[in-house]
């Protein structure tokens, strides 16, 4: 299964998870949570593939940069890590969420 397509599924089951970061960003661009996840879901593709370079976690985690669109017309910005919490139960971890500065 892709990784967009789990991304959406942990989305649509309330599987997603929002770092104090993203949380900050996503305040200070006034979207709501709803906002993120609906971005994601109506997402037609992952913009790109990173590998984490941040100190404190997994080195070479992969992050996955996605932009899309709410329903009413806000292009967002979101950058997370899939996560396997007690075996194969799968969460999105969001580390950015903001309003996207360009179109992919």
């Amino acid at each position: 299964m892709s990784p967009l397509l789990r991304i959406k599924r942990c989305c649509l089951t309330e599987r997603v998870i929002f770092t104090a970061k993203a949380d900050l960003e996503r305040v200070a661009d006034a979207l709501t949570r709803e906002d993120v996840v609906e971005a994601i879901v109506n997402a037609p593709a992952v913009y790109k593939t990173l590998r984490s370079t941040a100190p404190g976690r997994r080195k070479g985690d992969k992050l996955y940069v996605i932009v899309g669109m709410t329903h009413d017309g806000i292009l967002v910005y979101t950058k997370g890590a899939l996560r396997q919490f007690e075996g194969d139960e799968h969460f999105y971890l969001l580390v950015s969420s903001k309003r996207s500065v360009e179109d992919p």
